[in-house]
């Protein structure tokens, strides 16, 4: 999901600098939602992930009717791009991960990609050839999302944008990523014993299958937890509405920022120098920077230590700082 709302920037430039062109958007059946709110998107191909020989077979399908396809940008360049590829005539542009200078830094702790820049513009720099034309980072960063142009600039001249709200969302793909609860908990609690946030309501946002955030905020009325109970539509409405987002390294956190939300993301085996960091200047990443982190680069690799050092040693009350800033600069007033 994040993936999918972090490239929407290069969408945006692809129409930039291809006004005419036909934009069809290959995505999984999951994330259709997120991608028919991009104007500058023609056509969207919904795509159900299988196992096995069906999926192998619903690749073949699926290239027989992209016959008038000039190019292909495989934005993801996994398994089943890298097959597609096989059976398509049409020219595929890969992206660039990264994926050697990830290892190196996670075998050596050699950090030679904290000088580039966050993977929403990686992407449009690595094909910035195809266009001869400057890139405009500043424009990129107003419009990356899945709001256009238009729609983000007439939201924000609304008064009543923004609700009084506080969006945690504590969930990630990998256990190993996600902050602990009793750490959310531990946030929660400051958020709850500052007076000066009493009117805020604190949101937690979480699907259907992550249960472990389902007591959090239990039996503290200023706290709403939405866990199973939200759509992804509704689930990118509470988060556009908030004022300021807390989450984990992975998709709320681009969705948060995609809307203008400053967001607290909170990294512990990844780095954010991967290039999924938060890319406004209100937002902030959260890192301890352990001697053994990062320790893959997906994060999905479990923890050979007895704790997650990685994570327990990011203190909520610098959290809550945070939060405090934020919702007390010029942005707002509290």
């Amino acid at each position: 999901m994040g993936d999918v709302v972090m490239q929407s920037s290069f969408v945006r430039w692809l129409r930039q600098i291809n006004p005419q062109a036909k934009i069809s958007f290959l995505t999984s059946k999951e994330f259709g939602s997120l991608v028919t709110e991009l104007e500058e998107v023609d056509e969207v191909i919904l795509y159900e992930r299988m196992s096995g020989l069906k999926d192998i077979k619903q690749i073949i399908q699926l290239s027989k009717r992209l016959t008038d396809v000039d190019f292909v940008f495989d934005l993801h360049a996994n398994t089943r791009t890298k097959l597609l590829s096989l059976f398509m005539l049409a020219p595929f542009l890969k992206v660039d991960k990264r994926s050697t200078l990830r290892k190196i830094l996670v075998s050596t702790k050699k950090d030679f990609l904290v000088a580039t820049s966050t993977q929403h513009f990686r992407t449009i720099e690595d094909f910035s050839f195809l266009s001869g034309l400057p890139i405009e980072k500043e424009d990129l960063y107003r419009t990356q999302g899945v709001l256009s142009k238009t729609t983000l600039t007439k939201i924000r001249s609304y008064k009543s944008r923004y609700e009084k709200s506080i969006v945690i969302s504590p969930v990630a793909s990998f256990e190993s990523k996600r902050w602990p609860m009793e750490k959310y908990q531990e946030l929660i609690n400051l958020i709850s014993s500052d007076k000066s946030m009493s009117e805020f309501k604190i949101k937690i946002i979480a699907g259907p299958g992550d249960a472990y955030c389902e007591d959090l905020g239990k039996g503290n009325n200023q706290v709403e937890n939405l866990q199973g109970k939200t759509s992804l539509k509704e689930t990118i409405e509470e988060i556009s509405k908030a004022m300021i987002c807390i989450t984990n390294d992975t998709g709320s956190l681009h969705i948060a920022e995609s809307f203008g939300v400053p967001t607290a993301a909170i990294f512990g085996p990844t780095s954010p120098s991967f290039g999924f960091k938060p890319h406004l200047k209100e937002s902030k990443a959260f890192w301890s920077g352990i001697s053994c982190s990062p320790c893959s680069t997906t994060g999905s690799k479990n923890c050979h230590r007895d704790q997650l050092y990685c994570m327990l040693e990011i203190e909520p009350y610098n959290v809550y700082s945070y939060i405090r800033e934020i919702l007390s600069s010029d942005l707002y007033t509290l």
